[in-house]
C-alpha cells in the first residue's frame, strides 16, 4: 500500500459527511490470517490498520473465498471494500461478493447494496479516475 492511498483514504473520511465507501485492491492487509502460504507477506501493515482505524473506516461483509490475489501457493486478502458509518446506517446490508477469478490473479468484487438504500434521496456515485489510472 503506497502513502498517497493512506493520505487519500484519510482526507476522504474527514472531508465527507455523506455516506462513501473505497473498493480497491489495497496490497496491504489487516491481520497474518488473511495470508496464506507466503511468508514474505504474512505481516500486516501497520500504517495500513492505523488509517483504517484513525478513519473508523468499516469493512464491508464479504461472501466467498478469504483471499483475493493468488500467485502460486501464495494467497493473501488485497481487494476489499471499506465504508463509512453513514454507508452502514444508509445500507446496512451491504455485502462485497468475491466472484471467481478467470485470467487474472485477482478476483474481481462485487458490492450489493441489499435492500433499498434508506437515505431519503437516491446515493449519487462518483468514480476518482485518478485512482484507476494508478
Amino acid at each position: 500500500m503506497c502513502i498517497a492511498a493512506i493520505v487519500y483514504l484519510r482526507q476522504l473520511s474527514s472531508l465527507i459527511s455523506e455516506p462513501w465507501l473505497a473498493l480497491d485492491d489495497f496490497n496491504a492487509t489487516l491481520s497474518t490470517e488473511e495470508c496464506v502460504g507466503c511468508a514474505s507477506l504474512s505481516r500486516p501493515y501497520q500504517d495500513f490498520i492505523a488509517a483504517v482505524f484513525d478513519t473508523e473506516l468499516h469493512d464491508i461483509v464479504f461472501q466467498g473465498p478469504t483471499c483475493t490475489w493468488y500467485r502460486a501457493n501464495c494467497a493473501v486478502r488485497l481487494g476489499r471494500c471499506f465504508c463509512n458509518v453513514h454507508w452502514l446506517e444508509a445500507s446496512p446490508n451491504s455485502i462485497v461478493h468475491h466472484l471467481i477469478r478467470m485470467k487474472s490473479d485477482h478476483r474481481p468484487l462485487l458490492v450489493s447494496l441489499g435492500r433499498s438504500f434508506s437515505h431519503s434521496k437516491q446515493p449519487e456515485f462518483y468514480i476518482d479516475t485518478k485512482t484507476l489510472a494508478a
